[in-house]
């Protein structure tokens, strides 16, 4: 996905085929939790004891685009980055049930969830969700006791000598499987918190890629000439109901720094252009700050500080907290959910996948976000084309070496590669970046929260970020 083949409509386009994909998964979604789903509307209910009958998927009109609105008032509009497409996707069933989500579901239990999430009025979704993860967690129970039982009785001879060893392999590959399965659960458990206030996020690069020019020239006049930072305080008041007051103040500092120091000189309709991986680091940078307001103001209320309506008093009890204890709170704590990040923010970007995936399930979704960033430099056009290849440049290097092969000369592996990479360049207005970055940091808040119903309200056991890391080698 690439950010030219945007324009604004990212939320308002159908996707047709995603859309009757989940609705044929509706059979297999009652049967497998024994409920029909409720029609769109209903009053959400407990779910019935009784095993009832599948229920019909919700009929819908044939896939076709949909038009975009006339703009908003200029007093209200912020023409910036998919301003209109922000306000107008906020209309909830049917905007959700057409957009095609980053992270794909490989899963059965994450395709029937994303069905009932995006499909129906969710009233089943979070009972499904608390159903598979107690039976995989009964699964991962039952596997730690084959295997210490096979581990006290294997050391007789040659035979269950090898026993405990293929157990071992066997359950790893196992947990692997099922921490596809709670990251995908995970994550649709945030995208149901946006679905249920009625809100959506970018997700598709073309979203955040439309800048201002069409919107200002229909409503007529001069452009207006804020900066991001407004279209960023239009983003957060809209995704006030996520977050409370303090935590947006932090993060409209936090992100308001970083687009003031790297766009001070630039309007909101500006375009940009950033490398993709380097955009793609700074979104999962953003979102891991969103991630640490929300664990500092469980702190403060664990320790009985009231936090008020702004971030000043977090910023007072994150000063007296030990070094090591906020470094811990800057993470993503559990790796279940890094990876549940790592996989939006890889689909979103259209990162490459990890090559590792090939031999081992359990290594980070897409290594490029083996790092992320807080901060960025913009520079012009021509200073970045010095960090870049010309475009076409290793197609003509490769056929330069093989109209050499061809009259019988050598060719060194050299001769065929770029010595500078070609860019791999995203497009952006000021105030759709701004705006993505702001999504990004209150993502970072749903996971936590997610992070402590999994384990506190649902009963499953996450596993530490810092143990994954260890075993894969940090990859």
């Amino acid at each position: 996905m690439r950010a030219a083949d945007g324009g604004c409509g990212g939320p308002l386009r159908r996707r047709g085929a995603a859309a009757a994909a989940r609705r044929a998964a509706a059979p297999a979604v009652a049967r497998l939790i024994g409920r029909a789903a409720p029609p769109t509307g209903a009053p959400r209910a407990a779910a019935p004891a009784a095993r009832l009958a599948p229920a019909r998927p919700r009929p819908r009109a044939p896939a076709r685009p949909r038009p975009l609105p006339p703009p908003r008032a200029a007093a209200d509009d912020d023409g910036a980055g998919g301003g209109e497409v922000y306000e107008v996707a906020e209309s909830g069933d049917d905007v959700w049930a057409s957009i095609q989500l980053p992270v794909t579901m490989s899963s059965a239990e994450g395709q029937q969830v994303e069905y009932l999430v995006l499909d129906t009025d969710g009233a089943l979704a979070e009972p499904a969700v608390e159903s598979y993860m107690q039976r995989l967690q009964a699964e991962r129970g039952a596997e730690a006791a084959a295997e210490a039982e096979a581990g006290r009785g294997g050391g007789g001879g040659d035979g269950w000598a090898l026993d405990p060893t293929l157990l071992k392999r066997m359950a790893a590959v196992r947990d692997a499987e099922r921490g596809l399965i709670v990251q995908e659960l995970m994550y649709l458990l945030c995208i149901k918190r946006l679905k249920d206030e009625g809100l959506t996020i970018a997700t598709d690069l073309g979203d955040a890629t439309a800048t201002g020019g069409a919107a200002a020239a229909a409503r007529g006049g001069e452009p207006r000439l804020d900066s991001g930072k407004d279209s960023m305080g239009r983003r957060m008041e809209a995704l006030m109901p996520l977050v409370s007051l303090p935590v947006a103040d932090s993060v409209l500092g936090y992100v308001g720094a970083t687009v003031t120091n790297g766009m001070r000189a630039l309007t909101r309709d500006t375009p940009l252009s950033i490398d993709r991986v380097q955009a793609a680091r700074l979104y999962a940078g953003m979102l891991e700050f969103g991630y640490f307001s929300r664990s500092l103001e469980a702190e403060c209320v664990r320790q009985g500080v009231s936090v008020g309506a702004d971030s000043e008093v977090m910023v007072r009890v994150a000063d007296s907290l030990p070094e090591d204890d906020l470094k811990r709170m800057c993470q993503v704590q559990t790796a279940d959910g890094w990876y549940t990040a790592v996989r939006h923010v890889g689909g979103l970007f259209g990162l490459r996948p990890n090559p590792g995936l090939s031999f081992d399930s359990a290594v980070l979704p897409y290594a490029d976000l083996r790092a992320t960033i807080s901060d960025i430099v913009v520079e012009s056009s021509e200073q970045i084309a010095e960090h870049y290849s010309p475009p076409g440049t290793a197609d003509e290097l490769a056929r330069a070496a093989k109209r050499k092969q061809e009259r019988g000369w050598n060719v060194d592996a050299s001769e065929a590669t770029p010595v500078l990479p070609e860019a791999d360049l995203v497009a952006f207005s000021v105030g759709g970046f701004s705006s993505l970055l702001v999504e990004a940091a209150v993502l970072g808040c749903l996971l936590w929260d997610v992070e402590r119903r999994v384990q506190n309200e649902f009963g499953y056991a996450l596993e530490s970020r810092s143990a994954r890391e260890e075993h894969v080698g940090g990859s």
